[in-house]
């Protein structure tokens, strides 16, 4: 019978194992990646609303001292009929420059979420009875009053609600003005508002 000697046995079986795991798991092997990772964010408002200049034109108004003031107005409810006269009507639109004649402000809603044709409700505020102060930068041609005229007075105001269809909606925005019963060549030149109405717009959308 042959025997094997056992010392022997154990180092075949060694090196078959140390044989096996070189096959299995080459020296220098990579196991691992790495790559960056590039990530974006963003913000967008919900909604954006944006309105033009009012403007309430240039009048030519002599020197006077009367027993009632002259009233201008653009009304939002017929805004067909243009620009009115109301209690002194003795005054008249300065010529020269289109950007002299009164016109509407327009405000635009746009990025609503609501559906078409809801109704969005319109609020404005500090928007009666606006002081007012000499500024030569609003009319081109026009310089600022020498002696601004006191009594100068501003009301702004603007329509309850406002439909929305493709997320926008326009609407204008009028007002009036009060020139005082009496008027001094100083007074002559370009006024602006001290402080300014705030308009807002709410669609009901969270």
């Amino acid at each position: 019978m042959n025997q094997q000697n056992p010392q022997m046995t154990r180092l075949f079986l060694v090196a078959w194992c140390s044989g096996c795991c070189l096959f299995t798991l080459p020296a220098g092997a990579e196991t691992s990646q790495t790559s960056q990772l590039h990530a974006v964010v963003g913000i967008h408002p919900m909604v954006e609303l944006t309105c033009t200049r009012l403007n309430l034109g240039v009048w030519r108004i002599p020197q006077r001292d009367v027993s009632m003031p002259s009233l201008v107005m653009l009304d939002v409810d017929r805004p067909l009929l243009g620009v009115q006269l109301y209690q002194n009507t003795a005054i008249a639109l300065a010529s020269g420059r289109s950007d002299w004649s009164p016109f509407y402000s327009t405000c635009t809603l746009t990025n609503s979420r609501a559906v078409d044709m809801t109704s969005a409700k319109v609020t404005i505020t500090n928007n009666r009875e606006l002081t007012v102060i000499g500024d030569s930068t609003v009319f081109e041609g026009i310089s600022a009053p020498v002696t601004p005229a006191a009594g100068i007075l501003v009301d702004v105001y603007t329509v309850n609600l406002t439909r929305i269809i493709d997320g926008k909606s326009t609407f204008l925005v009028g007002g009036s003005v009060s020139y005082p019963k009496k008027i001094v060549p100083g007074n002559h030149g370009a006024y602006r508002l001290v402080s300014y109405p705030t308009i807002r717009v709410d669609d009901e959308m969270p």
